[in-house]
């Protein structure tokens, strides 16, 4: 949360050892790499198209599991479960869902749940 970024904040302006760097940190974010992946993003950052091409080519999928984009994720996701990982955004990696986990999270989506809330899975 809020607090959690201040914190950060407070490292990052002072004079210890960052590892990783804030930007580095960021660019793990989930949110930051679905920004990248659409069209035209990472050409703002990248001049070379053919070294964006490249790039493009190891970016695996990311669906949004908020707005618009949510309930096509969740169709896909309950059509072909082993073909998806749903990772929340937390560390570590040991949170994320697979095969029968991810259907039964993917079940109790609710497009009206607020963050936090049963049924959101943001």
């Amino acid at each position: 949360g809020e607090e959690e970024w201040r914190a950060r904040e407070l490292l990052e302006k002072s004079s210890a050892v960052k590892s990783p760097s804030a930007a580095m940190h960021l660019a793990g974010c989930k949110k930051i790499q679905q920004a990248l992946a659409q069209p035209g993003v990472l050409e703002r950052f990248v001049d070379d198209v053919g070294e964006c091409a490249e790039m493009r080519k190891v970016f695996a999928g990311l669906y949004a599991m908020d707005g618009e984009e949510a309930m096509e994720a969740v169709k896909l996701g309950l059509e072909n479960p082993g073909a998806y990982v749903l990772k929340p955004q937390r560390e570590g990696g040991g949170n994320n869902l697979y095969g029968d986990e991810l259907v039964d999270a993917l079940k109790t989506y609710d497009p009206a749940a607020s963050p936090g809330e049963p049924g959101d899975l943001s």
